[in-house]
């Protein structure tokens, strides 16, 4: 998928990424490849990793907040096509609202990194939530100034709302395939940029 871009893939969990058995021995062959070397890494500190049979797959190991502000500050926002925000945690608790990417402090950070952004989730509520706080963000909350506006380029998008997936599309996660299977909804909500 995507063989002509660089695809990041993250997750702060080094327990989720082991889950899969191929970025598992990959993980573990860097440790013991690094370790041999008298390099101080453990399965705590791995970072990184890509595999041979798909070296345009970086799985990064990293907090998502940090990540985006540091591929701001390395310039990484003109070269971004796309990014995803798939099953991110809801928090559908009223007190964790904070918790959740809207309402975190690294929202703009989100918008920042321009491209087309793609949240999925099987809480249409979360997404409905997302595309408020982007027409919320756009008129009320930075600089009246288009160009300092991070939010007012994706808010015509934003005004679309998420949509339903259907069945037949091809999962993107195995949380994606497991709502698919058991006949759950899972919804999308692509924002792009305006061309101005």
């Amino acid at each position: 998928m995507n063989p002509d871009h660089v695809v990041i893939g993250i997750d702060r969990s080094l327990a989720r990424l082991n889950r899969n058995a191929v970025y598992r021995t990959t993980f573990q062959e860097r440790i013991e490849s690094d370790c041999n070397n008298d390099a101080a890494l453990s399965d705590e500190n791995v970072l990184a990793i890509t595999t041979p049979d798909r070296p345009n797959l970086l799985i990064i190991r990293a907090e998502l907040s940090n990540f985006w502000r540091c591929a701001i500050d390395s310039g990484w926002s003109a070269l971004i096509h796309k990014h995803y925000l798939l099953y991110p945690n809801p928090y559908p608790k009223n007190s964790r609202l904070k918790s959740r990417w809207h309402a975190h402090p690294s929202f703009p950070l989100i918008l920042q990194l321009g491209g087309d952004v793609v949240v999925r989730s099987n809480w249409e509520g979360y997404l409905n939530q997302f595309a408020s706080a982007v027409l919320i963000a756009s008129d009320e909350v930075w600089s009246s100034d288009d160009d300092k506006n991070v939010a007012r380029k994706y808010s015509a998008s934003a005004l679309n709302g998420p949509k339903k997936l259907e069945c037949n599309e091809i999962p993107l996660t195995n949380f994606e395939k497991k709502y698919f299977d058991c006949g759950e909804r899972v919804y999308e909500l692509i924002l792009q940029q305006d061309e101005h």
